[in-house]
């Protein structure tokens, strides 16, 4: 176990650096800033994976903000496009290497409509064929026959609600299907406020043995991220106080009504 390894290391390689994976400890009921509080004891298996630099094993203290895109970091025309419209209203977009071809993603807080519109412009600014899972009634009927064609060109999908339908089972599957698949969610389900998380995600992680990444839209500072992931471990109680680690200081645009991050369920059956 790594705790904080950057901590006191100089930066600054003379040759191109490798990208690594530390893992923070994070102690259970207690949200930690991944920034700044650390050497702490882990007293539950969940752990943050942060992408570091490294170089001949070396990390170095370079983390986090590393990783901002800029027109000199990406390499296709529409990623330039999609940096330039975000930088134009003065938005940001961070992004670590993804630990593996498959996995799923959450996005939180997602209090607005205008997280759409941010979230897509990074999307195509990291240059990811990401899928998403929307509203089914944004696939069906009259909305359905003018958008779903569009949405589905840019990796949109319709949710399955409820557990009957094993719509759990069959993601899994398609995510194990492909040789690579990234699916995103807003854990949250609704931009109103709700008073808990819906379990679907944590449930499919685990069930497509994936991990599980996070992506945020902070208002407060003008910031799109998918940096920091997780591998659940089955222990909701300490899969939680990682999460909340990640996302603790992070503010949507409406923050009064981001859902504290919390099941309903205490055995938190999918829903």
């Amino acid at each position: 176990m790594v705790v904080c390894p950057w901590r006191g290391l100089a930066a600054g390689f003379t040759e191109q650096p490798t990208v690594a994976h530390v893992k923070v400890p994070v102690q259970c009921g207690v949200a930690l800033s991944i920034k700044s509080n650390c050497g702490r004891t882990a007293c539950c298996a969940a752990e943050i994976q942060i992408p570091v630099r490294a170089h001949n094993g070396v990390v170095s203290s370079q983390i986090i903000s590393d990783y901002f895109l800029t027109s000199g970091t990406v390499s296709t025309r529409l990623q330039r496009r999609a940096l330039w419209l975000l930088a134009l209203v003065g938005w940001r977009v961070r992004f670590a290497p993804l630990p593996g071809p498959r996995g799923v993603v959450i996005v939180y807080p997602h209090t607005s409509n205008w997280d759409f519109i941010l979230g897509l412009l990074a999307k195509w600014a990291i240059g990811k064929p990401v899928h998403w899972l929307g509203k089914e009634a944004l696939f069906r009927g009259l909305c359905g026959a003018l958008l779903g064609p569009l949405l589905r060109a840019c990796g949109g999908q319709p949710i399955e609600r409820g557990t009957s339908t094993g719509a759990i089972e069959r993601l899994a599957q398609q995510i194990h299907a492909a040789d690579w698949y990234w699916l995103a969610l807003a854990p949250e389900g609704t931009r109103n406020y709700r008073d808990s998380w819906r379990s679907g995600f944590y449930h499919l992680a685990l069930a497509a043995q994936v991990p599980l990444a996070m992506a945020y839209i902070d208002y407060a500072r003008k910031e799109v991220g998918l940096v920091a992931h997780v591998k659940l471990s089955g222990d909701v109680t300490a899969d939680l106080a990682a999460i909340r680690a990640v996302y603790q200081d992070r503010r949507g645009l409406r923050h009064r009504l981001a859902a504290p991050i919390v099941f309903q369920n205490a055995d938190a059956k999918p829903e």
